[in-house]
C-alpha cells in the first residue's frame, strides 16, 4: 500500500480531538480523508500543530515541528502553499484548497506552484476558477482525466486548466492500490 504524508499548519488538532471537541469544516474534512486512506490500508502520517504524537484509527499524528519524511507516494498539503515543498521526493503532490484561494496569485505563492507543480484539489467550480483569474498563465499542473493521465504543460487559458474537484480526487486515492 501507499505511504501518504499529509500536512496542515492551521489550528492544533488530532484524530482523538475530533471525538472530544468541535472542529472546523476544513479540519474535519482533512481528518476524515486521513482516516479514510488509513482504512483502505495505506500508511498515513499527518504532520500538523498537534501537541504530541499519537496514533488514532491507524493514522499517525506528528507535530509539524518535527521533520517530515523525505519521500512518500502521495503528499497532501492542506490550504497553505508554504507546505508544498516539505516532502522533497513526493511521487505525487497535492495542494488541497478549502476556499477560493485568491492568495495563490501572490508572487510568494506562485513560485511554489511553478516549482513543485502540485495538483490543486478544490471543493467546486467557483473555487476551481478563483486561483486562475489572475494566475492563469502560470505553469500549474492540470489533468484532463482522473487518475490515468496527468500532464504538466502551461495552459493556454484558464478554460484549458482543469483543477480537480474534491469529489473526483478520491478516484486518485483508489489508484494508489
Amino acid at each position: 500500500m501507499a505511504n501518504v504524508v499529509m500536512a496542515d499548519d492551521g489550528i492544533a488538532f488530532d484524530g482523538v480531538m475530533a471525538e472530544t471537541a468541535p472542529l472546523g469544516g476544513a479540519e474535519t474534512a482533512f481528518l476524515a480523508l486521513a482516516e479514510a486512506l488509513a482504512a483502505r490500508g495505506h500508511r498515513v502520517e499527518v504532520h500538523n500543530r498537534c501537541r504530541t504524537e499519537v496514533i488514532h484509527k491507524n493514522v499517525r499524528w506528528v507535530p509539524l515541528s518535527r521533520d517530515l519524511p523525505n519521500a512518500g507516494d502521495l503528499y497532501i498539503a492542506n490550504r497553505s502553499p508554504r507546505l508544498i515543498g516539505l516532502v522533497r521526493r513526493a511521487r505525487r503532490r497535492v495542494l488541497w484548497l478549502h476556499n477560493p484561494a485568491f492568495y495563490l496569485k501572490k508572487p510568494r505563492n506562485l513560485w511554489r506552484l511553478a516549482w513543485y507543480r502540485p495538483t490543486l484539489v478544490v471543493t467546486g467550480g467557483y473555487h476551481a476558477m478563483a486561483p486562475l483569474r489572475r494566475a492563469r498563465d502560470h505553469p500549474l499542473r492540470h489533468s484532463r482525466s482522473l487518475p490515468d493521465r496527468t500532464t504538466s504543460r502551461a495552459p493556454a487559458a484558464a478554460s484549458d486548466l482543469h483543477v480537480k474537484p474534491v469529489a473526483r480526487a478520491r478516484l486518485a486515492a483508489r489508484s494508489l492500490g
